[in-house]
């Protein structure tokens, strides 16, 4: 398969799985309780969380500094995306806890209003911590192929030179 046929389905597939699963997270996260999704993103978390570190480690490793930059610029978005993230257990919490005291079961009204707000807060900040992981994969997918390009052309240009 050509390099840039890879390059293309790797992107592709990624984006679709990273917005597919984010629209998910961010629908359930509304409806469901909090016991439901907490597995799911505390999951999501910490593959994040991962992805941010790695970049942080090779951002040293680099030896220009275009190179760092752009593992550094993935490594803060995968970071802010996790933090997102957690903003959204922390909300989801809240508002469950809020739902459980007694006056404000009984006035229909504040309820649906707390529920409309946070629900609205829920997928705000789960939007952008989907857009943000997304930046984040976009750009170190984007790194890593052309750093593979270079260094496959580089060995067929050595093949040549013999």
């Amino acid at each position: 398969m050509p390099l840039k046929w890879a390059s293309l389905i790797s992107k592709s597939i990624g984006y679709f799985v990273i917005i597919l699963s984010g629209i998910f997270y961010i629908q359930r996260i509304v409806v469901e309780p909090l016991e439901r999704v907490a597995t799911i993103a505390l999951s999501a978390i910490g593959t994040i969380g991962v992805l941010s570190a790695t970049c942080y480690q090779a951002v040293p490793c680099f030896d220009n500094e275009r190179d760092r930059k752009e593992a550094l610029y993935a490594a803060e978005k995968f970071l802010h995306s996790a933090l997102l993230i957690i903003q959204t257990l922390f909300l989801k919490f809240a508002l469950d806890q809020i739902l459980t005291i007694e006056f404000v079961n009984n006035t229909i009204w504040l309820k649906n209003v707390l529920v409309g707000f946070f629900g609205l807060l829920l997928v705000g900040i789960g939007s952008f911590a989907l857009l943000f992981a997304s930046y984040g994969l976009d750009s170190l997918n984007k790194f890593l192929w052309k750093r593979y390009e270079l260094r496959m052309n580089n060995k067929v240009e050595k093949k040549k030179k013999r």
